[in-house]
């Protein structure tokens, strides 16, 4: 070692004595303005630090889906109605007003039409029975036609409180559960599955009310016909083409998928029979699994029509396309990662997974058979039907044991949060936060307080956050953001960065309307595209009213 570091020394005085330069001076060294042969020496500048990153959020409201706020209510007509009742456009429009400020009636002399046409309008409006005039108990004209006569269900302050637990829930389905980036077959899947989650088939199917979509959706509970009519709604409203199908005994929607079209029964996907397990089955079906799935639960298909029954009814087009027919062999036992268009379900070697089109198939975990199971942020949670415990799993992972002292039968996630038991019916259950997080950390000396947002409860809404600069993508965004409720547990979110890298918008994943606020909250240390970072945590209120 010693000769090499007298090897090194004599080399470098060489090259010192060829150059002729010397050491420098103590002067020199410290003066700025030194010179040498080549000219002055400039000083090093240090870079400078980037600015911190900041933000500015909003609160952006959905279009909304009340009476009063429907520029032209006679384009809401359900068309199999408009097509057999071929109302006045004027006039139903005045008559929905009415009915939606609920007068007890209406003078209609002015209108020039005849007894027949009048009385036709009129019950048109029986098709918003199902949606924002669930309280409307009968509408009909008088024989001198000159007045219609409403009466209703319900007390008013009953009923608008109902209405606006209903447009709350119908806005959420409509904007948040599928959002604009998702792709056709991923809205289409997202509302299956969570019309499928809140609601199930009633145990009283003569009661009219479970006939309607609103009872689906703000009771949580009905029956094939309103599920059916929900979906047609729905789905066309997202720009995907269905038609409601029926035969004496059930009713079910095709769905135009890829330009290719399918049977879907979102009733029987809910839980038919009072079971209350989701199912997977139904979800796109040929005709021949259609007629097969209703021979075999004792359904009639000697007749299936298109649209309400009418004199001439029309027969549906045919469905031909099997692309889906995967879904036949998933059933009840199964997980759905919309926003990565993936399922994963316990199939024949274990847990499998696919995309949503079916394609891809791949065994994720031989030999190990969920009896039920979840997909959240990035991991599946499931019990094992061997030996019944609770385990947590990435994807291309060995699963996690989280609970192994006693067998467990129910799971269920609600929120964020995942519960658990040893009795089916969820008695005695606990619940773990898969996403947790401490309020504290967002409020200390150094935290900032975005300005304070107010919505209405009837609107849905988003939450648009703006940086001042394109931020890192992709990225899981749940380590750094988190919307939570007013007993502080996050709500599950929807994210989409948008194309100048610098606008996020954030999507709950499930309806407020029964929460008076929601607080959001962003970490610091999310970092830029050029290395900026928030230095300070962001928190905002949103006021819900």
């Amino acid at each position: 070692m010693k000769k090499l570091r007298i090897g090194l020394a004599a080399v470098l005085s060489a090259i010192v004595l060829f150059t002729g330069c010397s050491e420098p001076s103590e002067v020199t060294s410290k003066n700025p303005a030194a010179t040498t042969q080549e000219g002055p020496v400039e000083k090093a500048v240090k870079p400078e630090k980037p600015a911190p990153l900041t933000l500015e959020a909003e609160a952006v409201m959905d279009p909304s889906v009340a009476a009063e706020d429907i520029g032209d209510p006679y384009t809401e007509i359900n068309k199999y109605i408009m097509n057999i009742d071929k109302p006045n456009r004027d006039l139903y429009n005045t008559l929905f007003y009415a009915v939606n400020e609920m007068k007890p009636s209406l003078d209609i002399s002015a209108y020039n039409l005849s007894y027949k046409e009048k009385n036709d309008t009129a019950g048109c409006l029986y098709s918003e029975k199902n949606y924002r005039f669930y309280y409307l108990n009968n509408v009909k004209v008088s024989k001198d036609g000159k007045t219609a006569i409403f009466t209703y269900t319900g007390k008013a302050d009953e009923i608008r409180r109902n209405k606006e637990n209903f447009y709350a829930r119908l806005s959420h389905l409509l904007y948040n559960v599928a959002p604009e980036d998702y792709t056709e077959l991923q809205k289409f899947m997202a509302v299956y599955e969570y019309v499928c989650e809140t609601s199930n088939y009633s145990p009283k199917p003569s009661d009219f009310d479970t006939m309607t979509p609103y009872s689906i959706l703000a009771r949580g509970e009905g029956i094939c016909w309103g599920y059916a009519n929900l979906m047609e709604y729905t789905l066309n409203k997202l720009g995907i083409n269905t038609d409601f199908v029926k035969t004496q005994a059930h009713a079910w929607d095709i769905v135009k998928l890829g330009g290719k079209l399918y049977n879907t029964d979102v009733t029987w996907g809910a839980g038919n029979s009072g079971t209350t397990w989701n199912d997977l089955t139904y979800v796109l079906m040929d005709d021949k699994t259609r007629l097969k799935t209703l021979k075999d639960s004792g359904i009639d298909t000697s007749e299936i029509i298109l649209g309400y029954p009418k004199d001439k009814p029309d027969k549906p087009p045919a469905c031909t396309d099997k692309a889906f027919s995967e879904y036949f062999k998933v059933g009840n036992s199964y997980a759905l990662d919309i926003d990565n268009s993936k399922v994963y379900f316990s199939g024949d070697n274990g847990i499998e997974g696919m995309n949503l089109d079916c394609t891809g198939r791949t065994t994720i975990a031989k030999e190990i058979y969920p009896s039920r199971m979840y997909f959240f942020n990035g991991a599946l949670y499931f019990i094992n039907s061997v030996d019944e415990f609770l385990y947590r799993m990435i994807p291309g992972q060995k699963p996690e044991l989280m609970e192994g002292k006693e067998p467990l039968l129910y799971l269920e996630l609600s929120g964020t949060l995942l519960y658990y038991g040893k009795d089916a019916d969820g008695k005695g259950k606990k619940s773990i936060s898969l996403l947790p997080f401490d309020p504290a950390q967002f409020k200390g000396e150094d935290a900032i307080s975005l300005p304070e947002a107010s919505v209405p409860r009837t609107r849905s809404f988003s939450l648009r956050i703006k940086f001042s600069s394109p931020v890192e993508a992709p990225q899981n965004w749940n380590d750094d953001i988190y919307l939570a409720d007013e007993k502080g547990n996050a709500i599950p979110l929807h994210f989409e960065l948008g194309s100048d890298g610098k606008t996020l918008t954030l999507r709950p994943k499930y309806c407020l309307a029964d929460s008076g606020s929601v607080s959001l909250y962003i970490k610091q240390g999310v970092a830029s595209q050029n290395g900026q970072q928030l230095t300070s945590p962001y928190n905002m209120n949103i006021t819900i009213h």
